[in-house]
């Protein structure tokens, strides 16, 4: 091989590298959004994914590939959003949304919601997903429990509400 072809087999490799962690990662987001809505016991469409730059910016997207894209960080940026209502069917929906970054490391994954911690996903199950489930739901419902009244109380102006 003269060094031209070693430049151009150097360029294949790092592509397939990047070809096969985007797989990875986009398979572990897709389980991680569809297990998600099975561990709310959440009606379907309302557990969706959200692309947070790209050509889709802020909009909610079909899958993994239109939400997912790597930044100059290094790590995957997507979102995921919870449609949440009063009454079942009902509208208005309060539309929650986490901003999330992914990066697999070695053999395993590094997932960070928010400025929250790094939380490490590792083997096949979707037992694995369990504790950014949990971190998940307890957010959310931490947010609504009294944010009403710290809201009147405090003035706490983060807290919005739209009713």
């Amino acid at each position: 091989m003269n060094k031209f072809e070693e430049m151009c087999a150097a360029y294949s490799e790092v592509k397939r590298q990047y070809e096969a962690n985007r797989r990875e990662c986009m398979a572990l987001v897709g389980a991680l959004w569809t297990g998600f809505q099975e561990y709310l016991g959440a009606p379907e469409g309302h557990v969706s994914l959200y692309a947070r730059s790209g050509p889709w910016a802020g909009r909610k997207v079909d899958g993994p590939s239109a939400a997912m894209n790597l930044a100059d960080d290094t790590f995957w940026h997507f979102g995921l959003a919870l449609d949440l209502y009063e009454e079942s069917g009902q509208m208005p929906f309060h539309t929650v949304g986490f901003e999330m970054r992914l990066k697999k490391v070695g053999q395993k994954f590094i997932l960070q919601v928010e400025q929250g911690p790094q939380l490490e996903i590792a083997g096949d199950g979707p037992e694995r997903f369990l504790p950014v489930y949990d971190y998940l739901y307890r957010y959310v419902k931490g947010r609504y429990q009294d944010s009403f009244s710290d809201f009147v109380l405090k003035g706490d102006a983060t807290r919005r509400f739209g009713f």
